[in-house]
């Protein structure tokens, strides 16, 4: 039985899912809305280990389990035990710091199964991916983190543009009724000039000409490279996500280097993913500049402009 973990209404997955059903594939789908019990868990003396989990009514056997995709969420577990954490002052912190160790451990048990992406790599390091990244051969911007006004007017001042972009995940919040997202900027001098003297750790870099933007998602040692001609929208020349849906950039397949291939299959056993989407730039000089990575990979953007049936691969790769 393939087990997938998923947000309700992820339209990737149901295209996944589409191909399962057409392969007559047997399958549960778990969400973070679905409640989740569990009966037994157990480490023998000859170090096997197994659990039963409640779905819907389902059982779900760990022995039973061929292949796993994570995709999204993490398994919500119900237990039922005596409320005295509503009472003790402490207890509830520590409750959940048992519940959390246990559901960490299924995840754990569920990644030495055949697998898509684990819930335990769910997130990476952005600085630390550079430094790999680097250490792999690949390019990539100088970058600085900055607590201080006067280190970013003195770096702002030297030739190179530079642009800002948030540590960890892009995130939206609202203020005064508005919605503000953190997208890659550049840094102007009104910027500099009415930025705090002091303020969170931010991270800057150098801002890497473009001749095209690339999406390459990856599926352990393959990868399905996408390039974004970004740099011909105002719009979206420093950040392609800020998408103009009245002219979309123009998407086309690319072919990578096989030097390049290999530096990027190094970097993706290095911070263990099998699964997920790199963004690199294509400079007018054809140097190819190592960006980001995301852990999750959004295929469909890449997978239906290129043909390149990923959902269907995915697909393939479970039921194998």
């Amino acid at each position: 039985m393939i087990l997938i973990i998923s947000d309700e209404n992820d339209n990737s997955t149901n295209d996944v899912i589409d191909w399962l059903l057409f392969y007559n594939a047997e399958f549960i789908r778990i969400h973070p809305d679905h409640q989740v019990a569990i009966r037994a868990l157990s480490i023998e003396e000859d170090g096997a280990a197994n659990f039963e989990l409640h779905c819907n009514e389902q059982k779900i056997s760990y022995a039973q389990i061929t292949s796993v995709w994570y995709r999204r969420g993490r398994l919500k577990l119900e237990l039922e035990y005596s409320r005295l954490a509503d009472t003790i002052e402490g207890l509830d912190m520590a409750t959940k710091d048992e519940i959390h160790v246990l559901t960490d451990f299924i995840h754990y048990l569920l990644s030495l199964k055949p697998h898509i992406s684990n819930f335990l790599s769910r997130k990476v390091n952005k600085l630390q991916c550079l430094f790999i990244a680097r250490q792999c051969g690949l390019s990539i911007p100088p970058s600085y983190l900055f607590t201080r006004k006067e280190q970013l007017r003195t770096l702002h001042a030297r030739p190179t543009a530079l642009i800002n972009k948030p540590l960890g995940e892009v995130f939206d919040l609202k203020f005064k009724r508005r919605l503000y997202i953190t997208m890659t900027e550049e840094i102007t001098a009104s910027l500099v000039a009415n930025a705090p003297d002091a303020f969170l750790p931010s991270l800057f870099q150098h801002k890497i000409k473009k001749f095209v933007e690339l999406r390459i998602f990856f599926l352990f040692d393959d990868f399905y490279p996408m390039a974004i001609f970004s740099q011909t929208d105002a719009q979206t020349a420093v950040d392609f996500r800020n998408y103009n849906y009245q002219k979309p950039n123009r998407n086309v397949p690319v072919e990578l280097p096989a030097g390049l291939t290999e530096k990027l299959k190094r970097f993706t056993k290095e911070v263990k993913l099998n699964c997920g989407s790199i963004d690199m730039i294509v400079t007018p000089e054809d140097d190819y500049v190592f960006l980001e990575v995301n852990p999750v990979g959004q295929y469909g953007m890449v997978g239906f402009p290129c043909n390149y049936q990923l959902d269907k691969k995915i697909a393939e790769f479970l039921i194998q």
